[in-house]
């Protein structure tokens, strides 16, 4: 194709045609609508993993751009009204779409990267407005006329120019919409990309058209009949079928979208059940009907000690996870064939062989869809709440000073005593021990000498508990002592305690060592001896030996001191006195008699 450049229309008595509004509106439409249906695969062609089919859909949305971009020229051609017959060579015009169509591919390809460079978008831009320059020159090329073909430099070179600029422009506005909004609006940056594209060929097409000079031949009889009224069904036909396939494009992009976002749902929804199933610290077991591992988490490839790829299709009664697993397994397939469920407690067996305690639950699973059943398994690891509880338990019933157990572990212990029915002991014995004035102790050294004397006699109490003494601290300055003996008469059960008792003093009473100050302690001891099968709750014998400390805290002599049935009366006859005068104080019922006395 050669280019004759015209300098002077008047000399060659060029002229130039005038434009048909309404098609070149049509034109610009056609060119949108091609433009759109294009840059919109690109979405698709991002999702697509396979590059077959990437290739497949850049080519696809190419050809309908391409086509649409060539539709354009065409009907634009064909609004382009002169006074003499054009045609156009059939073989020329079909090939000037092949321009259109690879420069359309050039910036498809670049703008479906995920981050393309800044000399790509540029070259991809240059290369669309090149194909959109060489399919319009390449098509006027295949103008039939009686009439010669020249064209203004400078506008020529402007009609380049604003291809190449706008095909630039084009490329880069999608690329700025996309990394502004993203893939969730990839249909407005398409639309306003579509909108750029559709300028440029159509500003690129109008420009090269004002550029163009028709110099006819005078020796051709020029028809008074234009070629435009037999060539209008051509160019309907020609902009209905740009736009039919650009809706078909649209519309296959659409279900393809919409295909590969339900493939994708699937896949990921698959997949994220099983990433959820494996993050979890719980073990997961799915077995089937025959009790055949179908699938597991890593926890319990973890506990067992075994690749998942060797647990599927190995059945559970093989797999040691707990003791005792096939009385264990019994159990949970009688279960599970009664009501579906099973759950409780186990002793779980990690993969060094190390037992733990665990939860362990299975429930049968039903399909809706398939008579299939499996069951699925998890077991919990329970040592941090085991230890949590025995924390709490051991917290309330011991003393954190010490760290012997208190008030409340000492009343259970009692009615352990109590409910021993087959005990070979007869007789035994509470005894209250208080640390003689310890207050003052308190106040004199301070707090922290008292409390290390607590600790330290406790640790002694300790040693009294390895041969069978039970020791714990009620509060304050108070401790008991609780054992058994097998004397039935009182005299020698007394005997036999006090002697005890003795040695344990002995033990407890020697010199302290309290930051540098020895403390000479000394304890009064209240001491019950008791018949255990008598059940008689651990609150009488805490008063009885009260009143037995009582009587060793007002003689001080460091003896201990054993209850009597005489304090228990006096203490009652104290109380009903004491109770009737204040009665009679408060109505009034106290009388004074005078009798004179006669010497």
């Amino acid at each position: 194709m050669l280019l004759n450049v015209l300098s002077d229309p008047q000399a060659l008595d060029a002229v130039q045609g005038k434009h048909d509004i309404p098609l070149v509106f049509i034109s610009w439409l056609v060119a949108l609508a091609a433009s759109y249906a294009g840059l919109d695969i690109i979405k698709l062609v991002r999702k697509v993993s396979s590059s077959l089919w990437r290739g497949i859909w850049l080519f696809a949305g190419a050809s309908a751009m391409g086509l649409g971009v060539w539709s354009m020229h065409f009907i634009g051609m064909h609004a382009y009204q002169l006074d003499f017959p054009v045609t156009h060579a059939p073989v020329v015009t079909l090939l000037s779409i092949l321009p259109a169509i690879l420069g359309s591919l050039s910036a498809l390809v670049v703008l479906s990267r995920h981050t393309p460079s800044h000399r790509t978008l540029l070259l991809a831009g240059a290369g669309l407005g090149a194909g959109i320059g060489a399919m319009h020159y390449s098509g006027m090329a295949a103008m039939r006329m009686p009439a010669e073909l020249y064209h203004s430099l400078n506008l020529f070179l402007i009609s380049l120019l604003v291809a190449v600029a706008l095909g630039m422009a084009s490329v880069y506005v999608y690329r700025l919409c996309q990394h502004e909004w993203g893939l969730q609006r990839s249909k407005r940056c398409a639309f306003i990309a579509a909108l750029c594209v559709s300028i440029a060929v159509s500003g690129m097409h109008y420009v090269a058209m004002q550029a163009a000079w028709f110099a006819p031949d005078a020796s051709v009889l020029i028809p008074s009949i234009s070629s435009h009224s037999h060539s209008q069904w051509l160019i309907y036909l020609i902009g209905v079928a740009a736009v039919l396939t650009a809706l078909l494009t649209l519309v296959a992009t659409g279900v393809q979208r919409r295909l590969h976002a339900s493939q994708r749902h699937e896949y990921m929804t698959q997949t994220r059940l099983l990433e959820v199933i494996s993050a979890l610290q719980d073990s997961v077991v799915l077995l089937d009907d025959r009790a055949r591992v179908r699938l597991c988490n890593a926890a319990f490839e973890r506990l067992v000690g075994i690749n998942a790829e060797h647990l599927v299709g190995t059945s559970i009664s093989h797999i040691t996870y707990a003791q005792d697993n096939q009385t264990l397994n019994r159990h949970i397939r009688q279960a599970l064939d009664e009501s579906g469920v099973w759950s409780g407690m186990i002793s779980a067996l990690r993969a060094n062989g190390k037992a733990f305690p665990a939860w362990l639950s299975v429930s049968r699973v039903n399909y809706a869809d398939s008579d299939d059943r499996d069951y699925v398994a998890l077991i919990s690891d329970r040592s941090e709440e085991q230890q949590a509880q025995q924390r709490i338990r051991y917290l309330a019933y011991h003393d954190m000073l010490t760290e012997l157990p208190n008030r409340r572990a000492l009343q259970e212990r009692l009615a352990d005593v109590s409910n021993a029915e087959k005990s070979v002991h007869k007789r035994a014995f509470l005894a209250l021990l208080d640390i003689d004035r310890f207050k003052l102790l308190n106040d004199s050294l301070g707090q922290d000498i008292g409390d290390e004397l607590l600790r330290q006699l406790s640790r002694r109490l300790q040693n009294w508990v390895e041969v069978g003494l039970y020791a714990a601290r009620l509060d304050g300055n108070e401790f008991a002592l609780v054992g058994e003996f097998s004397s039935v008469e009182n005299s020698s059960a007394q005997g036999e305690v006090y002697s005890l008792l003795e040695r344990v003093l002995t033990s407890l009473t020697a010199d302290y060592e309290l930051q540098s100050h020895t403390y000479p302690c000394k304890l009064n001891v209240g001491v019950l001896i008791f018949n255990p099968f008598k059940r008689e709750g651990s609150a009488p014998l805490f008063k009885r030996a009260d009143l037995a400390l009582l009587l060793a805290k007002r003689l001080r002599d460091g003896q201990p001191q054993f209850f009597r049935e005489e304090q228990e009366r006096e203490l009652e006859e104290r109380l009903i006195m004491e109770r009737e005068l204040r009665i009679a104080i408060d109505h009034d019922q106290l009388c004074l008699y005078l009798q004179p006395q006669v010497n």
